[in-house]
């Protein structure tokens, strides 16, 4: 892991774990699943909102923030400035790194975003893990389809695997060229199935259980639909 590990990062702000965003809707876009450290442990770290590192390369000091992105604010953005040379929020943290290292130096060297950002430090991943009361479970229904659990809840009834109002899971879908993102929740008298593009919700639908909402949706009707809301694990 050395090559990971050659930089001399600084923790400035470790930023905050907020629940509208690591427990919402893009939950898999604030988090790192099974993300291998310099000790060769396997973790789940998240992307803190306005956490910032500053981050020596070349005699310089870059200076590094998670922010939300402005196109769609509920998932993260990066953001990268040297002194007073500020870059666009990119989608990762090598996006932005580089495009300014880029332009700066007049070279394509490429560094890696998340060792960048101190995520191979373990002293650094030790404190942005301090006060995380709840992990995201990861779901593996099949090889395209991966169901995140953002929050658990438990009630008595059998018809819904004893799941209870507020349990929430999401899924990414690909229906020809375009993807969209799937957000299903047991709620006090229904369970919903809500359909995202970008930031824009498109679609909602409602019933009783998760079989009776992906039947009105029209899709996965071959699947087990309580496996698709992660409420059964099929491996």
């Amino acid at each position: 892991m050395s090559k990971n590990s050659k930089y001399a990062v600084w923790l400035v702000n470790k930023g905050q774990i907020n629940p509208n965003f690591h427990y919402g809707p893009y939950v898999q876009d604030w988090w790192l699943q099974n993300f291998k450290i310099s000790n060769n442990s396997r973790l789940t770290l998240p992307f803190r909102l306005n956490m910032s590192v500053i981050t020596q390369i070349n005699s310089h000091e870059f200076t590094l923030f998670i922010v939300n992105k402005p196109s769609n604010l509920l998932q993260p953005g990066f953001l990268c400035s040297v002194k007073e040379k500020i870059i666009d929020i990119y989608d990762t943290p090598s996006e932005a790194i580089n495009s300014l290292y880029w332009e700066l130096f007049e070279t394509q060297t490429e560094h890696l975003g998340l060792a960048v950002f101190g995520f191979y430090n373990e002293e650094i991943v030790s404190e942005i893990l301090t006060d995380i009361l709840f992990f995201p479970l990861y779901i593996k229904v099949n090889n395209k389809i991966t169901v995140v659990v953002s929050r658990i809840s438990y009630s008595s009834r059998e018809e819904l695997l004893y799941a209870g109002s507020g349990y929430t899971s999401s899924l990414v879908m690909c229906r020809g060229s375009e993807t969209y993102l799937i957000l299903q929740q047991v709620l006090e008298n229904h369970c919903s199935l809500r359909v995202f593009k970008g930031k824009i919700e498109i679609h909602q639908y409602v019933g009783e259980t998760p079989t009776a909402v992906w039947i009105k949706y029209g899709m996965h009707q071959n699947k087990d639909h309580f496996a698709l809301f992660g409420l059964k694990d099929l491996n």
